[in-house]
């Protein structure tokens, strides 16, 4: 019994790590969506690629520049470690210079 208590507690904490690993890879895939939540609500982006990209193991952060100055999308899964990724969550960005727009 103690074996299988063990052995499930691995098995746990090895999936924990791996989504952990694979969340705080920065991909594509959240870049044109995270594209997508700023670029098109504030009038386009000035380059094709953000000025800002942070990730840790539960969200990505993209920082765009726009015409309107600089916003921050923050991608996060539907659940924690699993499901699909949405970048709901835009706010105003850090950067202090915008006339390289």
């Amino acid at each position: 019994m103690r074996n299988a208590i063990g052995f499930a507690l691995f098995a746990v904490s090895a999936v924990i790590f791996w989504q952990g690993y694979n969340n705080s890879r920065l991909t594509p895939e959240t870049l044109e969506l995270s594209r997508t939540a700023v670029c098109d609500l504030y009038g386009g982006c000035a380059r094709g690629t953000p000025t800002k990209q942070v990730s840790d193991i539960v969200r990505r952060k993209y920082e765009w520049l726009t015409p309107q100055g600089p916003y921050i999308a923050t991608c996060k899964r539907s659940a924690v470690f699993f499901g699909g990724w949405s970048c709901n969550d835009v706010e105003r960005g850090t950067l202090s210079i915008t006339r390289d727009y």
